[in-house]
């Protein structure tokens, strides 16, 4: 991934987070081990 790419990345990956996390108090890592990482991947290469 190209240095210039890596913030829009990070802002892909926080928005999926926010999408899909169960409740608002739920931790980035725990929507992770409940959901494993491919919907972060899917987010993140379909706007690539």
């Amino acid at each position: 991934m190209p240095y210039g790419e890596v913030a829009d990345v990070v802002e892909d990956i926080v928005e999926a987070y926010l999408a899909l996390r169960a409740r608002p108090d739920e931790l980035f890592v725990d929507t992770v081990k409940r959901l494993g990482v491919e919907p972060f991947r899917e987010r993140v290469y379909a706007t690539r």
